[in-house]
Formats: C-alpha cells, sequence, structure tokens
C-alpha cells in the first residue's frame, strides 16, 4: 500500500512537471531582468579622476604677497589660511608638455581665498598659448579659475625689493621689500617649502599693494606676508 502512495506520488509529480514547464519555462523568460550596477562613470557618487599632469621646465624668478599676518601657512604647511593673494613670475625660460613659453610673464590674484584670476603676458599667440595652458596646470589647484586676461605685466626688482604693475596699475600695483635674517644682509632663506615651482623662497614684506578687477577687490596691508625668489630653476610635473 506504501508503495502503491509513493508511486503515484511520483506520477503527479512528473505529470506537473510536464504540464507546467512551458509555463514556467515562459515565466524564467519574460522575467524582468535585474538592472545592471552602474559603472564607475555612471555613479554621481564615483570621485572625478585627477587631471593628468604633464612636464615642464621653468627658468626665471617671481613674487607674491598675501593678507596674512605671518609667514604665509599654505606655502610652509600646505594649510589653506584662506587668504587673499597675488603673485607674479616672469618666466625667461620655460617650456610646458613640449611647448615653449619663455619670455613671458603671468600675474595671478586669489580672491576670497578661492577665485583665480590669471593674467597673462607673451609675445605671441604661440606662446600665450602654453603660458595659458601651463597657468591653469600650476595655479588652478588654489582654487577655481574664475577670469583669464591678456595684459601688460611690468615687473622690475632691485636687492629683493620689487615693483609689480599690471595694466600699467589700474589692475594691480604690488611693492614689496625683503626681510633679512641675521647677517643683515641677505633675506631670510626657507628650504623645502610648499611651493611647486619654487621650492627655496625668500622671506620680504608687503610695502604696498591694491588689485581692482570690476567687483573684485584687494587691498594688502603694509607689513603683511611676501616671499620671492629671484633665481628659480624648476622643472617636474604640474
Amino acid at each position: 500500500m506504501a508503495r502503491t502512495r509513493f508511486a503515484l506520488h511520483v506520477l503527479v509529480i512528473l505529470l506537473a512537471a510536464c504540464g507546467g514547464g512551458l509555463a514556467l519555462g515562459q515565466a524564467v523568460k519574460d522575467a524582468p531582468k535585474p538592472s545592471a550596477a552602474p559603472t564607475p562613470k555612471e555613479s554621481a557618487a564615483s570621485p572625478k579622476e585627477a587631471p593628468a599632469t604633464k612636464d615642464y621646465t621653468l627658468e626665471g624668478h617671481y613674487v607674491e604677497a598675501c593678507t596674512c599676518k605671518g609667514a604665509c601657512a599654505a606655502e610652509i604647511s600646505g594649510d589653506n589660511p584662506g587668504c587673499d593673494s597675488v603673485a607674479v613670475y616672469q618666466i625667461d625660460k620655460g617650456a610646458y608638455d613640449g611647448q615653449d613659453f619663455s619670455g613671458t610673464r603671468v600675474a595671478f590674484v586669489i580672491d576670497h581665498g578661492d577665485q583665480v584670476h590669471l593674467y597673462l603676458d607673451a609675445p605671441d599667440t604661440a606662446r600665450r598659448g602654453a603660458l595659458e595652458k601651463f597657468a591653469r596646470a600650476a595655479f588652478g589647484p588654489y582654487g577655481t579659475i574664475n577670469s583669464v586676461a591678456l595684459a601688460r605685466v611690468d615687473f622690475t626688482v632691485k636687492e629683493g625689493a620689487y615693483h609689480v604693475k599690471v595694466n600699467d596699475g589700474k589692475t594691480l600695483t604690488l611693492d614689496t621689500e625683503p626681510v633679512l635674517g641675521g647677517d643683515k644682509k641677505s633675506a631670510v632663506e626657507i628650504q623645502n617649502s610648499q611651493n611647486v615651482l619654487s621650492p627655496t623662497l625668500y622671506q620680504g614684506r608687503c610695502v604696498s599693494c591694491t588689485y581692482a578687477d570690476g567687483e573684485h577687490k584687494i587691498t594688502i596691508e603694509k607689513g603683511r606676508d611676501s616671499f620671492f625668489n629671484q633665481r628659480i630653476k624648476s622643472s617636474g610635473k604640474v
């Protein structure tokens, strides 16, 4: 009796499988496929890839000033003090990604701690284009590139004292003086700074500085921080 019941049970299962096989197969076929997981590019949470760096070489000199009362933490420790700052580079020899930008000058201004304004002075279109690419790569990490403009950049230095004008002083004027070290002859020297283009810095102080371009305005008081280097020679990637 038990064997008969078992046989009947098996038969019922086989008949159900045969009768419902098509429906089962159709159900599997028609079942919605699970949506594919988003690729890294599609995911809104995926971090953006850092832009590729390119080779540069640079020889020349530069000066900067900012609203910090003491030596700017951005150049010493890499911290962001949120200061307003201005800087000017004179490039005697320079190349970026194989493109020459020798004999050019660039001024950049950091407004409200993260808005970057670039002012380019180059003798021809080719070097101007190379200078802009270099400036965007080198100074873009300081914040958002807010504007790029062609300008006349005048730059003179005597014994560590700088006099800078952009657009004949209508956009920027900057005067600095060196801070002398213990020998009372040469400026205080800072090695291994955070400045990628000029790891060696010399301490200065602002004598006067005003910047105005539309709604963007900066005044740096006398005695505030300044750095300079009259002998930049560096290379690497930015």
